[in-house]
């Protein structure tokens, strides 16, 4: 299943802001992430230098996972996966972007076949108080 965003193409019109994860960069809305992230609203906004950036870096983040997520917070057709669901979460955590921790939740709680011991510990992890 393929994204209908390109994060990839610098010439996306919608795109004002480059993120370079693992050395790549990743093309994304300023404004669109900070609506769901406290952190990247800090990231973005927080004082006058950072307001007129054009490209920031990501440290200790995988840029594959990243854009996973990313596909989970922009409206794509992208599906979580039981090989996704967990690092969904911990970046999803990390980030705090609480749609990315809802939607991990009720992929666990619909449609994974991870054991329940798993989603236990996941639960526990994450507080995931509705798995």
């Amino acid at each position: 299943i393929i994204s209908r965003v390109d994060f990839t193409d610098p010439n996306e019109p919608r795109h004002d802001v480059a993120l370079v994860v693992d050395g790549d960069k990743v093309y994304i809305s300023r404004q669109y992430l900070s609506l769901h992230s406290p952190v990247f609203n800090k990231l973005f906004y927080d004082n006058v230098t950072e307001k007129n950036k054009k490209e920031f870096e990501l440290k200790n983040v995988n840029r594959e996972e990243f854009l996973e997520m990313l596909n989970v917070v922009y409206p794509s057709c992208k599906m979580i996966t039981d090989d996704s669901a967990e690092y969904l979460l911990e970046l999803g955590d990390k980030f705090q972007i609480v749609c990315v921790i809802e939607r991990v939740e009720e992929y666990l709680i619909s449609s994974s076949n991870i054991l329940n011991i798993e989603k236990l510990k996941i639960a526990d992890e994450y507080g995931l108080v509705g798995l």
